[in-house]
């Protein structure tokens, strides 16, 4: 027998801090400030298409980072006010509330023809599926095509796409009221989501 002793087992906290400390970061930002936010990640290049967008709900599925520029001292809020927004390492120039380590990062479908066909779509369903819509604010606009085999769905499969969306609208065009041009009005109708938008 040698006098030299074996290895200690890793206990289950030294594996959790070995996760913790390789987890990738996301920069916390309040939700109405997402859209804006993604725009001036990706201008400074820390912006990770590769992960989700989730909301944040507390500290359950993050664990605290560096804290970012001055904002970052303030309580936040442990509802879905708030939005991780997936990042390759910390923002020098955005303004964001913290930044946290993900510890269990969702990765992103890179289109919506791919969250549809996980949802059972055919080939020929996903024909109808429209090229562009709108993310304004915490709201995405959308023209449902013709011959769509599941308007709930799609609605459905846009918000997973823009997770820091809380309603899908169906742009149905424009009302007139009167004589052409004196009232205008945008007609909608919810798909999916939030009601209140």
């Amino acid at each position: 027998m040698s006098d030299e002793e074996a290895p200690a087992e890793p206990t289950p906290e030294d594996v959790l801090e070995r996760a913790q400390a390789d987890a990738p970061l996301a920069a916390i930002v309040e939700k109405p400030r997402a859209e804006t936010a993604i725009e001036s990640l990706r201008a400074e290049g820390v912006y990770d298409d590769s992960r989700r967008v989730r909301e944040e709900r507390g500290r359950s599925g993050a664990a605290p980072s560096n804290k970012m520029g001055s904002e970052t001292t303030r309580e936040r809020g442990d509802g879905p006010d708030t939005v991780a927004l997936p990042v390759t390492e910390p923002p020098a120039e955005t303004s964001v509330l913290e930044v946290v380590r993900q510890l269990e990062p969702e990765p992103r479908n890179q289109n919506l023809e791919d969250l549809l066909a996980d949802r059972g779509w055919s080939d020929a369903d996903l024909e109808t599926v429209p090229g562009s819509w709108a993310v304004i604010g915490s709201v995405i606009l959308v023209t449902v095509p013709e011959g769509c085999p599941d308007e709930q769905a799609l609605g459905e499969a846009l918000l997973e796409l823009h997770g820091e969306a809380d309603s899908v609208l169906a742009d149905e065009g424009i009302a007139n009221n009167g004589e052409a041009g004196t009232h205008r009005e945008p007609r909608t109708r919810l798909l999916a989501g939030a009601r209140d938008t």
